[in-house]
């Protein structure tokens, strides 16, 4: 939660109105300020969450004495109109790659110091904080196993380890043997590390670090993942497109998605349904196979039809 407030104040509040003294907002302005969020492009939920965390940030400083009143909760939310008259802001669309292109990107991996990161990633579905925060203690090389107990939280210079998202993101997966065969070659290079100089504290235990011992900045990892998607000609790729990318492959082999949801740790198949599951095939042939069997054999009644007598 303290997450979202932070990026919240951080991307909104203080461009939109940080200027203002706590004591002299009125309503009216947070009106103006809560219609040019919505006039910008922004959807009802993000404005309303910007209501809410400023109406937070005024019944503080009512608490504190620093002003008299929370003008927020005296404003007047923005009509359905303004959203739906606003150009909507443009947001990347998540891809998935087919499976000639997750092929050309394990290729480009070949020799590369970082591949047991990116094959773990594209071959369970982590999310970066999670598969960026894993420790030594939750890979288990011997039994074929990885738990997911933790992942980074916050941004900049309040990034931290803490807790998974969620409840079920607390998961335990099988790895298949081509990323369990890159992280004991990654455990081998750390051990001979380890032989020729310590890693830095506290960070000695992280599974996926820099080549420095210190951990992935966000930004660094989606500059790797932009130039090895480069370097194996499949177009732009972001780091939660691996995710996308292993719940697609994984449906178009049969998985169910009651079993991606476990893996991407949904509580439901919603989330895998309507935005991870992308369709990689160019054409849909589900029907072919169950609809020729079906009709097109020749009438049952034909054969129970008896021969014409020869005249």
């Amino acid at each position: 939660m303290w997450d979202t407030y932070r990026y919240v104040i951080d991307h909104h509040i203080v461009p939109g109105i940080g200027s203002h003294q706590l004591r002299t907002v009125t309503a009216d302005e947070v009106d103006r300020f809560l219609l040019e969020r919505a006039r910008s492009g922004y959807s009802s939920s993000v404005v309303r969450r910007t209501r809410n965390t400023l109406s937070q940030v005024f019944r503080w400083g009512v608490r504190c004495r620093v002003c008299t009143w929370d003008p927020a909760s005296f404003s007047e939310f923005p009509p359905a109109r303004v959203f739906k008259e606003a150009t909507a802001r443009r947001r990347r669309v998540p891809r998935a790659l087919d499976p000639d292109e997750a092929r050309r990107l394990v290729h480009a991996l070949d020799g590369h110091p970082q591949r047991a990161l990116v094959l773990t990633a594209l071959c369970t579905g982590l999310r970066p904080g999670e598969l960026l925060a894993l420790h030594w203690e939750d890979v288990d090389l011997d039994a074929g196993l990885l738990t997911v107990r933790r992942a980074w939280k916050g941004r900049d210079d309040h990034r931290h380890i803490g807790e998974p998202k969620t409840a079920t993101s607390v998961r335990t997966l099988n790895l298949p043997p081509a990323v369990l065969d890159a992280v004991r070659v990654l455990r081998d290079d750390r051990d001979d590390v380890e032989r020729s100089r310590r890693r830095p504290e506290p960070w000695s235990e992280l599974v996926f670090t820099t080549t420095a011992g210190t951990p992935i900045d966000p930004s660094n990892y989606r500059r790797l993942i932009k130039e090895l998607a480069r370097a194996a000609g499949i177009g732009h790729l972001a780091p939660y497109d691996l995710r996308h990318t292993a719940a697609s492959l994984l449906s178009d082999a049969g998985v169910p998605n009651h079993e991606l949801a476990d893996l991407l740790g949904h509580t439901t198949t919603r989330m895998v349904e309507v935005h991870y599951r992308h369709r990689l095939k160019k054409t849909i042939d589900v029907a072919v196979a169950p609809m020729q069997d079906l009709v097109g054999q020749s009438d049952p009644d034909d054969d129970d039809e008896p021969d014409e007598p020869s005249s």
